[in-house]
């Protein structure tokens, strides 16, 4: 037979359990990831995840600080990604992106070779 869950405090005796959530994998805050590859040549995957819906919005920037793309979308639960190709960054070879939503921002590097 299975013994009983307990735990002890000197020497009382307390119930014990056990209760699991699903807070996907990061936890319950949205999270940017490092593009992939990174460097990249034709083109790269920016991915985040999100613990509820909200409107995402991508922005990259050359070294100097000029905006050079810019995309947003409502997105649900769960990973998403956006996908960037070599011809939508222009001239460079690297470039700092963010991704943003109602509550929070994020900022990573991506190079290409």
């Amino acid at each position: 037979r299975i013994s009983a869950a307990e735990g002890y405090l000197g020497e009382e005796t307390r119930p014990l359990a056990l209760h699991f959530e699903d807070m996907g994998p990061f936890g319950q805050r949205p999270r940017a990831m490092q593009n992939y590859p990174n460097p990249f040549s034709g083109h790269t995957t920016v991915p985040f995840w999100l613990p509820s819906e909200d409107r995402i919005w991508l922005r990259v920037f050359d070294l100097t600080g000029k905006l050079v793309l810019q995309q947003e979308g409502v997105f649900g639960r769960g990973r998403h990604t956006f996908d960037l190709t070599a011809a939508q960054l222009g001239d460079g070879n690297s470039w700092y992106y963010q991704i943003g939503g109602s509550t929070w921002v994020e900022t990573r590097q991506m190079m290409r070779f």
